[in-house]
């Protein structure tokens, strides 16, 4: 975690190269690992990273993937009322929209 951390600051000044897709990526990984530490809360704040940059995006898996992890760091503090937001959430992003090839996540 240590090292992703550093890695996304280094991503996220003014003047890096790195494009949105990557920090995306980066912001993934950061996120399964605070799953894999038990660090839920840490994983809701870098969730809000994910859908700051999904918003600029607008690409349907990174909205998918933004409201699958929120649904599941909601799930994993004992929180019904948001996890079932963001579970309707991440299948809204996929039912009302004709994209064969993701549609596999929502089964």
């Amino acid at each position: 975690k240590y090292y992703l951390d550093n890695i996304l600051k280094h991503c996220s000044r003014i003047d890096s190269n790195v494009n949105n897709s990557d920090k995306f990526k980066l912001l993934e990984m950061l996120v399964m690992v605070c799953f894999g530490l038990g660090e839920y809360k840490d994983a809701l704040l870098v969730c809000e990273k994910l859908a700051q940059i999904a918003n600029n995006e607008s690409d349907v898996y990174q909205e998918y993937i933004y409201n699958y992890f929120s649904a599941k760091a909601h799930l994993f503090m004992r929180d019904p009322k948001l996890t079932h937001k963001f579970c309707r959430r991440s299948r809204d992003c996929f039912a009302y929209r004709k994209y064969a090839k993701y549609r596999y996540y929502i089964l």
